[in-house]
């Protein structure tokens, strides 16, 4: 036996949507009704509108059904339909039509846009059904960028799995993590470092072995296994890990 958790909380003065509509249509036969027009236009105008409006999160419930205002559909729609061809043994026949519906919130019950779920876009002036997101500038092309050093000098992007950074005789691989990595190493010569991501783990571990150092910068957003977000500075012969407040946890020298 369970139980749910409700997440919207009922209304008591929640009423019908009333709707008054107006139509207009025109039917024309030609040529002993082989070729037939059919024309349509509509007025629409809904009061009481229902949809679900987003309650504070506070309130413990996630939205409530209510009448949000006032929405208006028109349109028309055209119709056109022809025999090309009428005998006693077949008939071939084709037809057309084009309709086009205008959608409009008219009024809104607290004059004011809201968010109805996680994209809908609610507006006096606006449609129905409006997403709400956001709009591509463009791509970057790529010799741009939009990343700048602390002297605001711009960076020029790497676009390829992976980079090849010299320090010295000793050479620093630097992929994302996915291709390369721990288990699946990439050519490396004695001494070098591969450094990656994927794991948002910070880490710094000397591999007698394979003669290589394994190097995690561990994430900023989302760090994981308890680690803290942060980041790794390279500076010379230093790589040095570091929280959001400066404290050092890390450092590995070359």
């Amino acid at each position: 036996m369970g139980c749910g958790i409700p997440t919207r909380i009922g209304k008591d003065n929640l009423k019908w949507e009333e709707t008054k509509q107006f139509n207009l249509g025109l039917d024309l036969n030609f040529w002993n009704s082989r070729l037939t027009i059919t024309a349509d236009y509509y007025d629409k105008y809904t009061d009481g509108l229902l949809a679900n409006y987003q309650l504070p999160k506070e309130s413990g419930f996630a939205y409530m059904k209510t009448n949000v205002g006032e929405m208006s559909n028109r349109g028309f729609e055209i119709a056109v339909t022809g025999d090309i061809i009428r005998t006693k043994d077949w008939k071939w026949n084709a037809s057309f039509n084009i309709s086009r519906n205008i959608n409009r919130i008219e009024k809104l019950s607290e004059g004011k846009a809201y968010m109805e779920g996680d994209i809908w876009w609610m507006q006096e002036g606006g449609r129905v059904g409006d997403f709400y997101g956001f709009k591509s500038a463009g791509i970057f092309a790529y010799d741009e960028s939009n990343a700048f050093t602390d002297k605001w000098e711009q960076l020029t992007p790497v676009l390829s799995d992976y980079c090849v950074l010299a320090e010295g005789t000793q050479a620093i691989y630097a992929t994302h993590g996915h291709i390369y990595n721990e288990q699946k190493l990439p050519p490396l010569h004695s001494g070098d470092i591969l450094l990656h991501g994927h794991t948002h783990v910070p880490k710094c571990v000397v591999h007698e072995t394979e003669q290589y150092i394994c190097m995690n910068p561990g994430s900023v957003s989302i760090p994981k296994e308890e680690s803290w977000h942060g980041y790794m500075i390279w500076e010379g012969k230093n790589f040095v890990w570091k929280d959001f407040g400066g404290q050092e946890h890390l450092r590995y020298s070359v």
